[in-house]
């Protein structure tokens, strides 16, 4: 008979995140047994935009980064919380954010952060949004420099599990190109003598629905840093 059972939810307010229950039961003998079960609640993530784009002009200029989160329902959730890196440290607010927190705006029904760009150098650099269920969702920008093209995908949309394809160029001959989906290396593939690469990969069956990211992390002729990013929609 079952003595006990316990439900730990993640303590997010969206209730995003992964709950653990356990159960511990015993027999007629006396015997007891506890079993501890995982699962994870994951946003739908929606509709990563930068404002004005991928490419800064101009050092010092502002730029927004928005993005939205549904339930299985459908309808928006607006209490998630998450925040934004730049080359793995806390993005500098510009006017109208503070910290490195995004805040929902109801003016567009959307998550909202106001980047200051004047302390990034000249070069490519890494967006990434941490939210609070453990997912991660990355982007790439240029400051004051040409943008990348974006990565070529085999197809848009895709299941969990299935096998997507994913080719860039521009990357130093014969370097090495890490690809990640959502953070999380998924890949690496040697640039060919013309710069280009191509992976087949599975996307792993636990990755969360909506839109999922893609990033080609590399080196460019000359040795700066070089990033191409892309995005597929799981269902």
């Amino acid at each position: 008979a079952v003595q006990s059972s316990t439900l730990t939810p993640p303590g997010t307010a969206s209730g995003a995140g992964t709950y653990t229950f356990t159960a511990t039961a015993s027999d007629n003998a006396g015997n007891t047994a506890t079993v501890v079960v995982r699962y994870t609640v994951d946003y739908f993530f929606d509709g990563l935009r930068l404002i004005p784009g991928n490419s800064v002009n101009k050092v010092g200029k502002d730029i927004t980064v928005r993005f939205q989160l549904f339930n299985t329902s459908g309808a928006q959730v607006t209490n998630g919380v998450a925040s934004l890196l730049v080359d793995g440290l806390p993005a500098t607010p510009g006017t109208g954010s503070t910290g490195n927190s995004f805040q929902y705006d109801i003016t567009v029904s959307a998550y909202a952060y106001r980047m200051d760009t004047s302390l990034l150098t000249a070069g490519m650099h890494l967006l990434t949004i941490v939210l609070d269920d453990g997912t991660r969702r990355e982007v790439a920008i240029s400051v004051v420099v040409a943008a990348p093209p974006a990565l070529t995908l085999s197809a848009p949309t895709r299941q969990p599990g299935q096998s997507e394809t994913v080719s860039g160029s521009g990357f130093t001959p014969g370097s090495l190109v890490t690809i990640r989906l959502n953070g999380v290396v998924v890949g690496t593939s040697l640039a060919t003598a013309a710069g280009t690469f191509s992976l087949t990969f599975t996307i792993p069956p636990n990755t969360p629905l909506g839109v999922a990211t893609l990033v080609a992390d590399g080196v460019r002729p000359g040795g700066t840093r070089l990033l191409e990013s892309g995005s597929i929609a799981l269902t």
